[in-house]
């Protein structure tokens, strides 16, 4: 199986995303994580809230599940970024307040899941040093998130980045 990521959730266990799907270890066995789509799980991420996210190599797709009862539980599959059909996702990452980051091949993404108007779209005029982040390479710090990208390293402060305005349709 080709390995995609590793994480670890708050109570341990292990989620392995791989060619085949997502694999969790727990309570020392191994379990499949239902609902995944047939699209080469890539990244996975917490959002300390009960909630996992999970991006594909080959789709821009996120599908979310919930920590119930305990065992987490599909939501949604949501694309996170509609007028960019081409995207790709390459990375994700939470602030401590839920908002989703996303690196991507057209830049970074700063969303709060269930609420689309959120959704900003940072490139190169906003700081990046390039819109083309690289795969896992996005940390989200305490006050600053880290994209690495294919020209270098860019960072921003999340406490400085305005919330985004909805858009009224024309």
């Amino acid at each position: 199986k080709d390995i995609r990521n590793v994480v670890v959730d708050a109570e341990g266990r292990v989620f392995v995303a791989h060619d085949r799907g997502i694999c969790i270890w727990a309570s020392g066995r191994w379990t499949h994580l239902q609902g995944v789509l047939e699209a080469l799980p890539a990244n996975i991420a917490f959002n300390g809230r009960g909630e996992v996210v999970v991006s594909y190599l080959n789709r821009p797709v996120l599908s979310r599940f919930r920590l119930m009862e305990g065992a987490y539980r599909k939501v949604d599959d949501l694309t996170p970024i509609p007028h960019r059909p081409q995207i790709l996702v390459f990375s994700l990452g939470f602030e401590a307040n839920g908002r989703l980051w996303i690196g991507t091949s057209q830049g970074v993404a700063r969303l709060e899941l269930g609420r689309p108007e959120t959704l900003r779209l940072f490139e190169m005029g906003d700081g990046l040093v390039s819109s083309d982040c690289d795969e896992g390479s996005l940390f989200v710090d305490k006050d600053r998130i880290w994209i690495g990208t294919s020209q270098g390293l860019a960072s921003f402060r999340t406490d400085l980045q305005e919330d985004s305005v909805p858009l009224r349709a024309p």
